[in-house]
């Protein structure tokens, strides 16, 4: 009987952490991630990032729910194109996903 229990317990934790999605907003939808190359000659806006606590099991929908996160902020500066930077900083013994870039801006 308490087998069953624990495995309730831990099917239902899953179903309640697999709803927790960060949807991507109209501004972050506008933004493309491209290489550093295809970058020269816009305005750079600044850095952007995102993060999930979702980590472990979920590690793929937590990196999904940052990066919409960091596209969302990048679109909200109106920002065109985003690079990722592969550079998160000590992030040692964590739980959570973190993805980090720089936006720009197309020059008209």
């Amino acid at each position: 009987m308490g087998h069953r229990f624990q495995w309730a317990a831990v099917i239902a934790a899953a179903v309640a952490v697999s709803g927790c999605a960060t949807d991507l907003g109209e501004a972050g939808a506008r933004v493309m991630i491209v290489g550093p190359d295809e970058v020269a000659g816009y305005e750079y806006l600044g850095p952007v990032a995102g993060s999930s606590m979702q980590a472990g099991v979920m590690a793929v929908q937590g990196f999904h729910n940052a990066l919409n996160e960091m596209l969302d902020e990048a679109g909200a500066k109106g920002a065109t194109h985003v690079v990722l930077t592969f550079n998160p900083g000590p992030v040692y013994w964590t739980w959570h996903q973190r993805v980090r870039g720089d936006a720009y801006k197309a020059r008209p």
